[in-house]
Parts: C-alpha cells; sequence; structure tokens
C-alpha cells in the first residue's frame, strides 16, 4: 500500500486530487489542514510515501497568515518528516508569481528556498511546481481566482473591479494538473534531487476577451442557447462557468405552445447549428402540411405511432414510412418537399426536432402547399 499526505487537504487543488486519489486501488491518504492537530502530522509523517505540499495562504487581510501559513507551515512539515527519518519525496505547489514584490510572491520564494535547503541537506527529492492561474470547480470566489469571481458575479448580476483588462494572463485547466500531479503516485522511480518545474500553461488570453467569452456563457444561458464551444479551453470554460451558477438557474422554464394538435417548445439554440425542439401529435391529428425552400428537419419519434408522408414539389414523388416507438429512426425532411406527420395510434406521440436554422417568425420559410 502507498501511502500519501495531502497538505491543505479542503483547499481547491487539494479536493480535486484527493478526488482523483480516492480512484487508486491500494493507496492511504493523510490528510492535513488547518483543523488539523500535530499529532496527525506527526503520524503521517511517519507513515507517507510522498507528500503533496498544497497548503498555503493564497489571500488575506492578515500579513502574518502568509508567513504562518506558507514558511512556518513548510518548516514544521520538514521538521516532522526529519524527526521521524522519512525521506518521502515532496511536491510542492509553488506559483509564477514568484517573482513579484507582492506578499504573497515573496512568501512563495521563501518557502521555495526553505524546501531547496532541506532537500540539498538530508539528501531529499523536492519538485517545487511553479503553477500558472488555476481554474476549475471547487474554487472559492473572492479568493484563489479571480477566474472564478468573475463566473459568480457575472450570473449573479454583480459588478467587480478589473485593473487591466488588456492584461495576457496564463491558464491552466485543474483537470490538467491533476492529471501531472497523479503521475507522481504512478511513477515508483524517485531520486533525492531538487528540482524546479515551470508548468506550462494550456490557455494564454487577454483578461477582456475572457471576460467577453464568461458573459457569452451567461448570455446564451438566459436566452436559451447553447454557448458557442469553439475548442478544449471552452469547454473546460464552460463547466467551470456553470459550477457556479446560482442554483435557483439550474432549472430553466421553456415556453409551450398548444393547441389542438397536441404542444411544441423549443429546447436549445444555437448561433449556427440550429435549434432543438420537443413536439407533441394528439391521436388522429396532423403536423406539418409544408414545405421548406432552404429550411432542413430532422426528426426523431421518441413515443407513438406516426405515419410520415412527403412529396417531391419538382417531380410529383409521392413517398411515406410508419414510424414507431419500437425503432428509434431519423426521418429528414427536406427542401422543397412538402411534408406532413400523422399520429395513426392511440396515444400522445413525442418528437424530438432539429432543424438547421433558429426559427425566425419574420422569416419562417414555411410555405403550405394545398392539394398535393
Amino acid at each position: 500500500m502507498t501511502n500519501v499526505l495531502v497538505t491543505g487537504s479542503e483547499g481547491f487543488i487539494s479536493t480535486n486530487l484527493i478526488a482523483q486519489l480516492r480512484n487508486i486501488h491500494g493507496l492511504k491518504i493523510f490528510n492535513y489542514n488547518k483543523k488539523s492537530k500535530n499529532h496527525e502530522l506527526d503520524l503521517a509523517t511517519k507513515k507517507c510515501d510522498l507528500v503533496f505540499h498544497l497548503a498555503g495562504e493564497n489571500r488575506s487581510n492578515n500579513k502574518k497568515n502568509f508567513k504562518y501559513n506558507n514558511q512556518n507551515l513548510t518548516k514544521k512539515l520538514c521538521n516532522y518528516l526529519i524527526k521521524n527519518r522519512n525521506k518521502s519525496p515532496i511536491i510542492y505547489s509553488s506559483t509564477i508569481k514568484f517573482k513579484e514584490k507582492t506578499i504573497y510572491g515573496k512568501s512563495k520564494k521563501s518557502t521555495e528556498l526553505i524546501l531547496k535547503n532541506y532537500s540539498k541537506k538530508y539528501k531529499t527529492k523536492v519538485d517545487i511546481l511553479r503553477i500558472p492561474n488555476v481554474f476549475g470547480k471547487w474554487s472559492r470566489q473572492n479568493y484563489n481566482s479571480f477566474l472564478i469571481t468573475m463566473c459568480y458575479n457575472i450570473s449573479r448580476g454583480k459588478s467587480f473591479k478589473i485593473d487591466e483588462f488588456n492584461k495576457e494572463i496564463s491558464l491552466i485547466y485543474i483537470d490538467d494538473l491533476i492529471k501531472k500531479l497523479l503521475k507522481y503516485v504512478v511513477n515508483k522511480k524517485q531520486n533525492n534531487k531538487f528540482k524546479i518545474i515551470n508548468i506550462n500553461s494550456t490557455k494564454k488570453i487577454k483578461i477582456i476577451n475572457l471576460y467577453k467569452k464568461i458573459e457569452s456563457f451567461w448570455k446564451a444561458q438566459r436566452n436559451n442557447f447553447l454557448p458557442e464551444i469553439k475548442n478544449q479551453f471552452d469547454k473546460n470554460l464552460y463547466s467551470t462557468f456553470l459550477y457556479y451558477l446560482p442554483r435557483s438557474k439550474i432549472v430553466m422554464p421553456k415556453t409551450i405552445h398548444k393547441d389542438e394538435r397536441g404542444i411544441f417548445s423549443e429546447i436549445f439554440k444555437t448561433q449556427n447549428q440550429g435549434q432543438v425542439s420537443i413536439f407533441s401529435i394528439n391521436p388522429g391529428k396532423t403536423r406539418g402540411g409544408h414545405f421548406h425552400h432552404s429550411k432542413n428537419e430532422k426528426f426523431v419519434l421518441i413515443k407513438g405511432k406516426t405515419l410520415f408522408r412527403a412529396f417531391d414539389l419538382k417531380n410529383k414523388k409521392k413517398y411515406q414510412l410508419t414510424l414507431q416507438e419500437e425503432k428509434i429512426n431519423e426521418v429528414l425532411s427536406i427542401p422543397g418537399h412538402w411534408h406532413e406527420i400523422v399520429n395513426t395510434g392511440k396515444s400522445k406521440a413525442y418528437f424530438l426536432l432539429w432543424s438547421n436554422e433558429v426559427y425566425d417568425k419574420n422569416k419562417p420559410d414555411t410555405f403550405i402547399k394545398k392539394n398535393v
């Protein structure tokens, strides 16, 4: 069994790491955080085979907290390892901001020096990871990351101050960082060297562009649109944004249009890929009875029994097919083809519908052709 000690176990990075470590068979995790007692750290440093030293002060109104939770805690950790004659490797989460003249940057740099001296004196492996800005779930707004604060405030209509909109920042998604940390658990070959590792960012972006992306997610959410996801970064950012939505916004009511034929509701809209809707057809009723010049649609019967009928307005050829819930088929409505769907069953029929364009009542591209 491998024993892993994680300091700062209630923090952002640690929480995500521990959630992944729990999936590894034959691994015992020792958690250490601000609520832990000295005897718990003593026990953990007796038994651990690997230390993820992720504890530290990021933001505080009390300057003493930076020294206490960064330098002093690191000295305590090293002293317990020395006391227990344990040369477990230490993986320390530093920052790319270590050169900054802020109290945070200075305290991180001082902590690096403590670990460097410890490694050289006791011939113990220490890796200093200089990490860019991390974003993802389980972070804290107004603390870990201004990106998280953006997600939180924008989705609540709250204002916040940003001084350098044109500043470019380096970002890494939490899952990408955790993958790098997990390699230390898998890799059993360890040395006794001190090493500084610069963790590459997965995205560099100007703050103004980051703000616009998050704002577009919120606008899409409010207006029944799916977000524009162009790449992996957008995907990760949107996942992060969703975590910080107000819980009241998880459920979004949809407008239901109802008549004697059944119901119709637009579910999702997109900027460039049309929209998804659902509709029902009551027994004996018909929907459609029209054609489109350019619009095209995909119908999928979810429940019921129906007859799909179509007519090519150019060559006058007719065709029809039966749709039943026992077999899921996708049926196309083709431009220039008049079409209708008749409920031939004894219960309501329910359909999923995709259209290649968002419905515009001013340009519906829907025309009725009688006597076909």
